[in-house]
């Protein structure tokens, strides 16, 4: 099996999967634990992963960890695949699992060679084949992919709500459900009035759709608006401000963010982003990563637009 990034730079591996082709958005992942919930996840729809950590598949996939019920990523790369795997919450082999979604495995990568250049050229759209891909197959077989997101989770519903929102689904998994229904947010029903407008986390090509933030701006009718992830990113360019994108992304657990204005508190992150709204003129920066200082949290002055690359601890309290 090779993987031919879009820059043309191959690296060779060995295909597990029945499915041998694939071809998608590659993006690292450098949690040691987690893969369940990696492939499963809405943001993450098209995704070939990266795991960075060096054997995958160790715990098999128990069903209940799953961010939806559907395997969402492309395919997966990784250095070694185990062929064993223990623990008592197992149901099904990993790759078992993906070849049910008629997903793309491939192990043996040298996947610290594949981060090295990442870091470099960025990440990128990338195929998985057979045989290696000449210029023009490589061009034409990433001109063929087509990605369609829609919605696979559902809202929960918060004993005694504290807000209501209207939820622009981009990418959310049951995580994020759970962390609205936590903090009191109630999904408003269609053409019920809300308080505020949430945007979710979004995978890289609606994060890359010039129509996504005008329909964000409809969906909010003039009311605050408040984004995850990418979808933090959206919701800045919704309100007219501005969003990078990051060379190589966040894409990982334990990633240590700097609280402004806290007294010197820190949070430990789960993150999965590939934009950032840095300093601009209207906006303010309320947190950043101790890894590379970029920006991981903002708010308007005005008021109108708040954005995180992950959850706080306290998002009502954030939000107010």
């Amino acid at each position: 099996m090779y993987l031919t990034l879009k820059d043309g730079t191959a690296f060779e591996g060995k295909c597990l999967s029945k499915t041998k082709e694939t071809a998608g958005f590659l993006s690292i992942y450098t949690g040691a634990f987690g893969y369940e919930e990696v492939i499963t996840n809405p943001a993450n729809t098209g995704k070939i992963i990266l795991f960075t950590f060096p054997e995958i598949g160790a715990t098999g996939v128990n069903h209940e960890d799953n961010q939806s019920d559907t395997v969402c990523v492309a395919g997966f790369i990784c250095k070694e695949y185990s062929r064993y795997m223990s623990n008592f919450r197992a149901k099904e082999s990993l790759l078992h699992y993906m070849d049910s979604a008629d997903r793309a495995v491939g192990e043996g990568f040298d996947t610290r060679a594949i981060l090295l250049h990442l870091r470099k050229a960025g990440e990128q759209p990338a195929v998985l084949s057979e045989k290696p891909l000449s210029e023009e197959e490589l061009a034409a077989r990433l001109d063929s992919v087509e990605v369609n997101y829609t919605p696979v989770c559902s809202p929960l519903k918060p004993g005694a709500p504290a807000l209501k929102a209207n939820v622009v689904d981009l990418g959310a998994g049951k995580s994020f459900y759970s962390m609205l229904c936590e903090n009191g947010i109630e999904a408003a029903e269609d053409g019920e009035d809300f308080d505020v407008c949430i945007v979710s986390n979004a995978p890289s090509f609606l994060a890359e759709d010039p129509g996504i933030p005008e329909m964000i701006r409809e969906a909010a009718a003039g009311k605050p608006l408040i984004g995850f992830g990418d979808g933090a990113a959206l919701a800045a360019l919704a309100a007219g401000y501005k969003a990078e994108p990051l060379t190589l992304g966040h894409h990982g657990t334990n990633i240590p963010v700097a609280m402004r204005n806290s007294g010197g508190k820190n949070e430990i992150t789960a993150q999965n982003h590939c934009y950032v709204v840095g300093p601009q003129k209207g906006i303010v920066i309320t947190a950043v990563n101790l890894h590379d200082k970029t920006a991981e949290a903002f708010r308007s002055k005005d008021g109108m637009v708040t954005g995180f690359c992950y959850k706080p601890a306290d998002l009502i309290k954030e939000i107010k």
